[in-house]
């Protein structure tokens, strides 16, 4: 996505972890790059209005004191006059005071400023910073997803039994989280098609196993709730067909 491209003010970009220093990089040439010299200053992490926020040496989460510090030196104008590339990675290591501290930035964005989040993990970070951010995913990492969520959904309007679906999800409660809001895009995916019908209101039901997740729910029972219920949806629509 070229400089031109970002119009907004915040984008969450799903990615490997592996390329998030590229990433970062390439986003502030697209941003910065007026000339040659911005962009070795991009390139060598020299350039004031590239700001990149990452847990520190030796942390794995991404703390409050992080981000205030953040939005006090983007408190100051640009260096360079032009525009600021903000980037968070791990986005999903912020910790939850931190993410409601960006959350007031986002609300009221400085001026000329775009916001990158970085993450593998989109469905981590909270509802209320998804909401104020565009979603970059990129095909990649889109296919493997659907792929997996698309079979969960082929097996349930299959008739399998939907205690043995279940049993397939993931255990982790973060993975499971993550798992239904696939469920959700892949079903959004098929609303067009002929059981588009179905798949409108098999979205609440992995919604709403979601979270039920996400407030501590035993993940088995959440995972067999929603394989129940989706299945009922299936036995409804095809009665409905007869």
């Amino acid at each position: 996505m070229s400089g031109q491209l970002y119009k907004l003010h915040a984008y969450i970009e799903q990615a490997e972890a592996a390329t998030f220093s590229a990433r970062s990089k390439a986003f502030a040439e697209s941003l910065l790059g007026t000339d040659a010299g911005a962009i070795m200053r991009v390139r060598s992490g020299n350039h004031p209005d590239h700001h990149v926020v990452t847990p520190g040496e030796k942390r794995v989460y991404i703390g409050v004191d992080r981000i205030r510090a953040l939005t006090e030196s983007l408190s100051l104008r640009p260096y360079e006059g032009g525009r600021r590339a903000v980037v968070i990675y791990p986005a999903d290591m912020m910790r939850p005071e931190a993410q409601n501290s960006l959350l007031k930035t986002l609300e009221e964005p400085p001026e000329n400023t775009v916001f990158l989040l970085l993450t593998e993990y989109p469905a981590r970070l909270l509802p209320t910073i998804r909401s104020r951010c565009v979603l970059i995913k990129h095909e990649t990492v889109l296919n493997a997803e659907t792929g997996l969520a698309a079979g969960v959904l082929h097996r349930l309007q299959k008739g399998e039994d939907g205690m043995a679906v279940a049993a397939s999800f993931p255990k982790d409660r973060t993975e499971l989280t993550d798992f239904f809001a696939q469920v959700s895009d892949a079903a959004h995916a098929q609303l067009r098609g002929a059981d588009g019908g179905i798949y409108a209101r098999i979205i609440p039901l992995a919604d709403k196993a979601l979270m039920m997740t996400r407030s501590n729910l035993n993940t088995e029972l959440c995972a067999q709730w929603f394989c129940l219920k989706t299945k009922e949806e299936w036995a409804h629509g095809n009665s409905r067909r007869r």
